[in-house]
C-alpha cells in the first residue's frame, strides 16, 4: 500500500508518513517485546528523532519500549528518565495500558539498581491504576504481584511473598516478557529453597531454563542456569555446577591457575554480571585468593553504575573467598561494608541465603568505628538467625539421638527385618514369636520414629543410620 501510495503522480506525504511510523512503532515494540534489549533501544531512539511530532500516546508508549531498552543495556538512570517522560505523556493521553506498563518497567529498573523499598512503592501506584481504570487487568497486575513477591523475599517476609505469588497467573508462560518470566521462576524457586525444599527449588529451576529454550528466550535460560549454579555451590555441590556452567558458557578458563573469562562473553553486561557470580563461587574452595581478586573488578562496575544490591552480594561472596583463605581482616572488612549498604537498603536474604558461609566472619566482626544504627540492627539480627539455626540444628540431632537410643535391640532387630519386604507373618516366624507380639513392637517402633506405617520407618530409619 505504501509503495503504491509513494508511486502515485501526487502522493500524500502525511498518509505516507503516518504508515512509515506505525510501522517503525511496531517494529521497535517487536524488538522490545523480543527481549533485544540494545536493538529496541537504538529503535526507540531513532523513532524519536524522526518522529517527535507524534501523538502523545505513542511517544508515550515509545518512552517505555527505550525505558526498558536502556534496562537491558544497563543504562539505569537514562531508563529511569525515559519512563518518566512516558508517564507523564500517557497520563495526558488517558493511555492508562501503557501507564501500567510504564509502572512496571519503572519498577524493574529501580530493582536493578537495587532500591527495593521505592520499587514496592511503584507496584503499589500500579495495582491501585490497575484497579481503577483498567478493571483489575490480569496481566498487570500479576506482573506487579510477582515483583513485590520478589521484593518481599529480599527483606525476608517470606509468607507475604508466598501470599503475592498466590494471585499470579497460574502458568508462567502466560507472562510473554522475559523480565517477569524470570522474576516469577526465581521467586517461586527461592521460597522453596529458603523452607530447605532444596530439589523442588532447583527442579523449578530447571523447568524455567527449558521453557527459555522453548521460547527462544536466552536470558531467561541464562539466569536460571545461573541461579541454579550459586544454589549448587551454596550446598556444596560443585562437582553438579561445573557441568551446567559450562554448557551455558558461565565456566572459567584456567590458565596458569588464574580464572579466565570465555573470549567474547565479558564485552556483554549480561554475562560479565552472571560469570561475576558463578565463577567466583566456583573457584573460591580452590583459589579462595584469586577468587577475591577476581571479583574486584565486578565491585567497581556495581559502583560505578549505583548497583546496591549487587554490589552488596558480590561483597558478601568476596568475603566468603578471603574467609576460605584465613584472611580475616580483609573478610570482615567486606562483610562491614556489606553490612552498612544493606542495612540502608532493607536487606536481608542477600545475606541469609550464604549465612552458613559467612557465619565465621559475623561471629568475629566488630564495628568499633562509628556505623550507622541500622547496621547493628542488621548484624544483630543475623547473629539471631544463626544461633536459631544451630539450635534447630542441635535439637534434630538430640532428638534423632534420643530416637536411636530408644529402640531396644529387638525393635532394632525388627527394623532390620522390615527391611526384607517379609510379610508381618513371615517375620514373626522368622523371630519366634507370634503375630501379635510382633505388631505390639511395630506399634512401638512407629511410635518412637514418629512415623505411621512400614515404609515411612525405613525412611526414618535410613536416615538414622539404623539399617
Amino acid at each position: 500500500m505504501r509503495k503504491k501510495l509513494a508511486a502515485s503522480d501526487k502522493p500524500d506525504r502525511k498518509v505516507i508518513d503516518s504508515i512509515d511510523r506505525a510501522v517503525e512503532f511496531q517494529r521497535a515494540m517487536s524488538l522490545g517485546l523480543d527481549d533485544h534489549a540494545l536493538d529496541s533501544r537504538d529503535a526507540a531512539l531513532a523513532w524519536f528523532k524522526r518522529w517527535s511530532d507524534a501523538p502523545a500516546l505513542q511517544q508515550g508508549v515509545m518512552a517505555n519500549v527505550l525505558a526498558a531498552g536502556y534496562k537491558g543495556t544497563g543504562e539505569l538512570e537514562k531508563g529511569l528518565t525515559a519512563v518518566n517522560i512516558g508517564k507523564k505523556l500517557l497520563t495526558k493521553a488517558e493511555g492508562y495500558f501503557g501507564l501500567a506498563w510504564s509502572f512496571s518497567v519503572e519498577a524493574l529498573l529501580l530493582m536493578k539498581r537495587g532500591d527495593y523499598r521505592r520499587a514496592a512503592t511503584v507496584c503499589e501506584r500500579g495495582l491501585e491504576l490497575v484497579r481503577s481504570t483498567l478493571d483489575g487487568h490480569r496481566m498487570h497486575g500479576s506482573v506487579y504481584r510477582t515483583t513485590l513477591a520478589c521484593i518481599h523475599y529480599e527483606f525476608d517476609n517470606l509468607d507475604n511473598a508466598c501470599s503475592e505469588m498466590k494471585q499470579v497467573l497460574q502458568s508462567i508462560n502466560e507472562y510473554g516478557v522475559a523480565d517477569f518470566q524470570i522474576l516469577a521462576t526465581l521467586t517461586e524457586a527461592r521460597l522453596y529453597l529458603a523452607r530447605g525444599e532444596m530439589e523442588a527449588g532447583l527442579a523449578i529451576l530447571r523447568e524455567g531454563q527449558e521453557r527459555g529454550h522453548q521460547h527462544d528466550q536466552m536470558r531467561t535460560a541464562i539466569s536460571l542456569a545461573a541461579e541454579e549454579c550459586i544454589w549448587l555451590c551454596r550446598l556444596r555441590k560443585h562437582t553438579e555446577a561445573r557441568p551446567l556452567a559450562a554448557h551455558y558458557g558461565l565456566e572459567c578458563l584456567r590458565t596458569e591457575g588464574f580464572p579466565q573469562l570465555q573470549p567474547g562473553f565479558v564485552t556483554r553486561g549480561l554475562f560479565e554480571d552472571k560469570l561475576s557470580r558463578v565463577t567466583a563461587r566456583l573457584v573460591i574452595p580452590e583459589q579462595p585468593l584469586d577468587a577475591a581478586a577476581f571479583l574486584n573488578k565486578a565491585i567497581r562496575r556495581c559502583e560505578s553504575l549505583g548497583l546496591d544490591h549487587r554490589r552488596v552480594e558480590l561483597l558478601i561472596l568476596q568475603a566468603i573467598a578471603y574467609q576460605y583463605a584465613n584472611e580475616s581482616t580483609e573478610a570482615a572488612l567486606c562483610i562491614k561494608q556489606a553490612l552498612i549498604r544493606g542495612a540502608e537498603q532493607g536487606y536481608r536474604r542477600v545475606f541469609l541465603d550464604d549465612l552458613p558461609e559467612i557465619a565465621p566472619v559475623l561471629e568475629h566482626i566488630e564495628l568499633t568505628e562509628p556505623v550507622p544504627s541500622k547496621s547493628l540492627d542488621l548484624l544483630t539480627l543475623l547473629l539471631k538467625s544463626l544461633r536459631k539455626d544451630k539450635s534447630t540444628v542441635n535439637k534434630e540431632a538430640e532428638s534423632e539421638e534420643h530416637l536411636i537410643e530408644g529402640l531396644t535391640p529387638r525393635e532394632t532387630h525388627i527394623l532390620r527385618h522390615l527391611e526384607s519386604g517379609l510379610s508381618n507373618r513371615e517375620i514373626a516366624d522368622a523371630i519366634f514369636i507370634s503375630e501379635g507380639t510382633l505388631k505390639w513392637h511395630l506399634h512401638n517402633i512407629y511410635g518412637k520414629l514418629q512415623c505411621k506405617n512400614r515404609s515411612g520407618a525405613l525412611i526414618k530409619a535410613r536416615s538414622l543410620g539404623l539399617i
